[in-house]
């Protein structure tokens, strides 16, 4: 969330989106990536 938010680092979407991948059990994770998608050109992006 961090990441994906910028919260105290620069915002890098594609990161954040990995951390939450990597916690795939845990349920907040899986509602925050409900919130991306991958655009046309591979580059991850805020639905």
């Amino acid at each position: 969330m961090m990441y994906t938010e910028g919260i105290g680092v620069q915002e890098n979407i594609e990161k954040g989106v990995e951390c939450l991948k990597a916690a795939e059990n845990y349920g907040p994770a899986i509602e925050a990536l409900k919130h991306y998608k991958k655009s046309l050109f591979g580059v991850w992006r805020r639905k």
